[in-house]
């Protein structure tokens, strides 16, 4: 009997064996679920913002924007990036890239430039910081709209839509060539020209800019105040240009807000009566070769110092150049100085 008793009392080595893994499974420390949760968001916290400094540096530092922005999943990432920002609301990357292919597509079918080539990747340059400054511009517009208290609705871009139709319409009958639907005319010109093919894209990348400049204009213009930084600046360059008529291309060139005509030293060309508006008209045909109004001729547009050097008297015609001061655009360099614009490209 003792000995049955003492090989009862003794453990087997199974028994032992399974004793010493019970052991082992209740001594490792078991893991929390919700730190393992927050260890996985921290992993993918860390590799989001990773992959968002990379893609900054690739794309500021790089230009990767230009190789990606028309892939299907990076793309879309890549129109998320702020261009610049203005005050506190950002220009994406999107809304600059619709402009520049735009510009690219104008340019490509409407003069055939090749961006391939050396002076079409020049041309490129030119378009990318063209657009870069025409978004700049409307972004201040729309915080100085929220400023100034002025709301631009659906119904005043489609009511500019619909004059621009009207317009179309009577410009055709006048040449005998009147058109059905000017609507359908008018997105396929756009079409045409920017690659704008419905209502919805031409309304926000057209004519919404357009119309917030004027209902800003229209506001300023019930208090005439706004106009005088832009005389007291006509009336400086006016001086200028009378101390030293030869500089007056120089002058034009830094000074005048014609952009177009200013890139050419503020030649108009020639033009013949009823061209131009009565007082620049009146002003213009007044003087002789060589001469320079001696007073600021102000106009609808501004304020106006004007040169004329040719006459062409069998044709009735003038050959002038111009420096033009607008009120608005100088109002809007000196709001400009008080939002605070950051570029990121």
């Amino acid at each position: 009997m003792e000995k049955d008793q003492s090989s009862s009392s003794e453990k087997s080595p199974v028994a032992e064996k399974s004793q010493s893994k019970k052991e082992a499974k209740t001594s490792r420390p078991k893991i929390n679920g919700k730190k393992l949760a927050a260890v996985i968001i921290a992993v993918v916290l860390i590799v989001i913002i990773a992959f968002t400094v990379i893609m900054g540096l690739g794309i500021y530092k790089k230009r990767w924007d230009r190789d990606l922005i028309d892939t299907p999943v990076l793309g879309g990432i890549v129109k998320m990036y702020p261009v610049m920002w203005v005050d506190s609301t950002p220009i994406s990357l999107g809304d600059y890239w619709v402009h520049v292919k735009a510009m690219k597509h104008f340019f490509g079918q409407q003069m055939g430039v090749d961006f391939d080539s050396e002076e079409g990747k020049q041309m490129l340059a030119d378009i990318e910081s063209q657009v870069k400054e025409k978004l700049r511009q409307e972004a201040i517009i729309s915080s100085l709209l929220k400023k100034h208290d002025v709301t631009v609705s659906d119904a005043d871009v489609e009511a500019e839509f619909q004059k621009y139709l009207d317009q179309m319409k009577q410009q055709a009958e006048m040449m005998g060539q009147p058109i059905d639907n000017a609507e359908d005319e008018a997105i396929k010109m756009f079409e045409q020209q920017f690659g704008w093919n419905n209502k919805e894209d031409i309304f926000k990348y057209a004519l919404r800019s357009y119309v917030e400049t004027m209902k800003l204009q229209e506001k300023l213009a019930a208090d005439g105040s706004y106009k005088e930084a832009a005389r007291t600046t006509a009336a400086e360059v006016l001086e200028k240009a009378k101390a030293d008529p030869e500089k007056f291309a120089e002058l034009a060139t830094q000074y005048s807000d014609d952009t177009q005509s200013a890139t050419m030293g503020g030649e108009l060309g020639f033009f013949g009566k009823g061209m131009m508006v009565p007082e620049f008209e009146e002003a213009a045909f007044a003087l002789q070769p060589g001469e320079m109004t001696e007073e600021l001729v102000e106009t609808e547009y501004g304020y106006h110092i004007i040169k004329v050097t040719e006459i062409d008297e069998e044709n009735e015609q003038v050959k002038a150049s111009h420096i033009l001061i607008m009120p608005f655009n100088t109002w809007l360099k000196a709001q400009e100085k008080e939002l605070k614009i950051s570029s990121w490209l």
